[in-house]
């Protein structure tokens, strides 16, 4: 079993993600979902699909948000939030990942907005540090930023992600490592996703504030928001943080350590609430806001990614293709425009989708990482929106990857055990040694390969430190697996000793 699991992944290809589709937020649309609307989903359905998912893929604790014509119609929480079993809430704090983003995005556009900074504005004008000033790097703008454009790989940005010596102690630090990137394309040719990007946007914001991001993100969004428990201080969690779980081999969710990076808030280390991140969709809902021209410009697309999306200043804009049984015809104009971003650490995921045109709002939070199934959130907040909305989502087919994971990370070092033995055996009674030690060595290459090689490819290359901080189990394979090859080739070495001293009387 263990060997057809490591046949089957060595062949099989990634599973296609679902596109998403996309659209400028026309002032125009003025289409509404009301509550008794045959096909809508209702509160009872929300809560039935997320205790179902929640157990089918054995996330710990989720808190969900969802607001329907700008009203509250879900705000739950689900499992639980740590050892001990504290009740997860809408008021539990999670590490959000990505969807910090939206937060940076904010809080450049409002410096934007007050004149203190503009989208041509080059990194090296406010960061003279920043690269020599005539480099291509330091020549690339907030625009470019924002949007992905600037050049930066999705590599670079996952350098400083996982267990690592020498990590960057701040922003700025961090930024300082950026500098040495090679960029992988001409600034403002074409869009790769990549954490860089707003890190360095978190540096420029100290930059022109004078002081540290954690302090400027309390005066650009948490005051005049009114947010109660979210922060980007790594160093003063608010009481209550989730704790981070991981499902080790398939079967056992743990809290599992996880790094803290602190040079990566602004694209990924910020911590909130659900409670605290319904207030902000509820912001881009309403009309009456204080920050409305700021929260109008950061939902604002800026660039078209492809035929499905546009990003905005931390923001994917998309149409709500969910309104369609199977998500069918992504494309449709008549569809309302959304926007929407997820995210994903180590140990927690996040979900936000606003739709002003309808009222509609969803939040999801969860104390897990996705492991080894790169789409696992991916499904469960589409499904999470399909149910808010009464329509049926798309088949899923299970990538025959995921499907085998936990056959591979206990079958592989397993098999090479038992192939260890039998050369050990038949080195011990001279007995087809030769025979045993090579489909051995060959099994434990194939191993290494794996670990090493393929699986951090299937992350898009990123840095294997970090791929085995989020898929733990793979790393406790990989370390097996390269303890069992280095003892089959001492053994190896072994039986060649033995039998030089043979060899010799007999001649």
């Amino acid at each position: 079993m263990a060997i057809a699991g490591l046949c089957v992944l060595l062949i099989a290809s990634p599973a296609g993600a679902t596109p998403h589709a996309s659209g400028g937020l026309g002032a125009g649309e003025s289409t509404t979902i009301a509550a008794s609307t045959p096909g809508v989903g209702s509160a009872d359905d929300v809560i039935r699909y997320v205790n179902r998912e929640r157990d089918a893929l054995h996330l710990p604790g989720v808190a969900v948000v969802v607001l329907r014509n700008g009203r509250q119609l879900v705000s739950e929480g689900f499992g639980v939030a740590g050892p001990g079993d504290p009740p997860v809430t809408a008021e539990t704090p999670f590490l959000l990942g990505s969807t910090s983003k939206q937060f940076t995005g904010l809080m450049v556009q409002r410096l934007i907005l007050q004149g203190r900074l503009s989208l041509d504005t080059t990194v090296h004008e406010v960061l003279p540090w920043f690269g020599s000033g005539s480099d291509r790097l330091s020549r690339v703008t907030v625009g470019e930023l924002l949007t992905h454009s600037s050049g930066l790989s999705t590599q670079a940005g996952r350098a400083q992600w996982g267990w690592r010596f020498g990590r960057a102690d701040s922003i700025a630090a961090g930024v300082r490592t950026i500098t040495e990137a090679d960029l992988a394309a001409v600034p403002g040719v074409r869009f790769e996703y990549s954490n860089s990007n707003y890190d360095i946007l978190g540096a420029i914001v100290e930059g022109v504030m004078k002081e540290p991001y954690a302090r400027a993100f309390d005066q650009l969004v948490v005051a005049p928001l009114g947010l109660s428990s979210t922060t980007a201080d790594l160093g003063r969690p608010p009481p209550g943080l989730a704790a981070g779980y991981y499902l080790w081999f398939g079967g056992l969710a743990a809290v599992t350590p996880t790094p803290k990076v602190p040079s990566a808030v602004p694209s990924a280390m910020i911590v909130s609430t659900a409670s605290d991140l319904a207030r902000v969709v509820q912001a881009h809902l309403g009309t009456g806001d204080p920050l409305a021209p700021v929260l109008a410009a950061a939902r604002a697309p800026l660039l078209r990614v492809n035929e499905y999306d546009q990003y905005a200043s931390g923001w994917w804009v998309r149409l709500l293709w969910e309104l369609h049984a199977g998500n069918e015809n992504p494309t449709d104009a008549s569809l309302p425009s959304c926007i929407e971003h997820d995210g994903q650490t180590d140990r927690s995921m996040s979900y936000l989708l606003v739709c002003p045109a309808l009222g509609l709002g969803v939040v999801a939070l969860a104390n897990a990482g996705q492991g080894p199934d790169p789409d696992l959130w991916g499904r469960f907040h589409s499904g999470l929106v399909h149910a808010v909305l009464g329509t049926q989502p798309e088949m899923f087919v299970a990538d025959p990857v995921i499907r085998y994971a936990t056959v591979i990370f206990l079958g592989a070092p397993a098999v090479q055990v038992l192939a260890l033995a039998a050369q050990m055996r038949a080195v011990r009674r001279r007995r087809h040694a030769f025979r045993w030690s090579v489909p051995t060595i060959l099994l434990g290459a194939g191993a290494l390969w794996l670990g090493y090689v393929y699986a951090p490819g299937r992350a898009d290359g990123g840095p294997v430190h970090a791929m085995w901080s989020s898929v733990p189990d793979l790393a406790t394979s990989t370390i097996v697996g390269t303890l069992l090859t280095l003892t089959s080739l001492v053994v190896v070495g072994a039986a060649q000793m033995r039998r030089a001293p043979r060899t010799d009387r007999g001649v």
